[in-house]
């Protein structure tokens, strides 16, 4: 692969003839040959503005672009063979010049000025997509790409997700931070394994156990009030942070290795206790790692100093090896104490927060 470094005089780059291109590499590697034969090129500079002598280089197979200042691609419409093309953190609103490279499998179109997908329908052949943060509104493009396995559309302005039915490949999506207020019909999916819904406003999750092999889900920061429709589902992972959950007594979390549940200490009912008392009787070989927080979210994300360097709350729960011993002589400061080898009590100020790790393989 022929990778371009910036060097310390360049402060902006403009490509516009071969030559400059032939150039550029042949001072940055002199062993480089015959451009027109190049099949992977990497230009992450941070400094390109023009891409106009990509035009020539028609035997690209892989491009990265990722991380400059191009705003106009249509010296890439030429670029038949190319099967993965990066162009992520530029200045990009105009696909259209992409519209006819049916042989792309990859396209990472982030970090862009993107409003519209209209110019992608064509792209048949197209395995991992992904277009976060930019401002998509409509999916009804994507409609005819069905070999889309994995598919990333965070932080846009989407609201209506229905087009996804017709996209049979799905296999990993994530949807973070948009406007999403209620789920499709999905089909009978048997790919479909990953699920990323957080940040939005989605109130029922019924029609997610629809879904036959789906395992990771996340719904951090939704309106989810009932999370009993998934109580058969064998969920690997499971975030329900920062919801409006009454009980999650009717979940049986026997199959989740991970299990994240957020409630306010005053909204805890008995029920819950039938609960905690089904995550008891979990084997420890199964690793099972539970956080259950009685306080709000930001003093989830609140920061314990811990001899003298900062961890997170999150920090043990992803620790399914750590002992007992080593538990205890991090916690000897003061700020926290362990009650047991269930249950460790953090204290920050006056708030504090309940770790069950008894789940976790000690």
């Amino acid at each position: 692969m022929t990778q371009a470094k910036k060097s310390k005089e360049d402060t902006k780059v403009e490509l516009q003839t071969m030559e400059d291109l032939q150039i550029f590499i042949q001072k940055n590697f002199p062993s480089t040959t015959n451009l027109k034969k190049v099949t992977e090129l990497v230009l992450s500079l941070k400094c390109i503005h023009s891409i106009e002598a990509l035009r020539q280089i028609t035997q690209l197979k892989e491009l990265q672009l990722q991380s400059n200042q191009i705003d106009d691609i249509s010296p890439l419409q030429n670029l038949m063979q190319v099967k993965k093309l990066f162009l992520q953190s530029n200045k990009i609103k105009d696909l259209s010049p992409l519209k006819n490279l049916v042989q792309l499998e990859q396209l990472n179109i982030s970090s862009n000025q993107i409003s519209s997908l209209q110019d992608l329908r064509h792209l048949v052949n197209l395995v991992n997509l992904y277009a976060n943060n930019n401002q998509i509104e409509d999916l009804r493009p994507l409609k005819p790409l069905i070999w889309v396995q994995n598919l990333e559309l965070n932080s846009n302005q989407i609201q209506n997700i229905q087009p996804l039915i017709y996209m049979v490949s799905l296999c990993d999506v994530s949807l973070q931070s948009n406007k999403i207020s209620a789920l499709p019909v999905f089909p009978e999916n048997d790919k479909l394994y990953g699920l990323d819904l957080s940040f939005n406003s989605v109130c029922d999750v019924n029609l997610l156990s629809e879904l036959s092999i789906l395992s990771n889900v996340n719904l951090e920061r939704n309106q989810v009030i009932d999370i009993s429709p998934l109580e058969y589902m064998e969920l690997y992972n499971f975030n329900i942070i920062g919801n409006k959950v009454k009980s999650a007594s009717k979940f049986n979390p026997s199959g989740c290795m991970k299990f994240y549940l957020y409630q306010d200490q005053q909204k805890q009912t008995k029920a819950d206790v039938k609960f905690y008392q089904r995550l008891k009787a979990i084997s420890s070989s199964q690793r099972v790692q539970f956080n259950y927080l009685h306080n709000k979210r930001q003093h989830y994300d609140r920061r314990i100093k811990v001899q003298g360097s900062i961890h997170t709350v999150r920090y043990f729960l992803q620790k399914p090896k750590i002992s007992y011993g080593e538990l205890k002589d991090k916690f000897q400061t003061g700020k926290a104490k362990i009650t047991s080898k269930q249950m460790i009590v953090i204290q920050k100020l006056s708030y504090a927060a309940q770790l069950f790790v008894s789940m976790i393989e000690m």
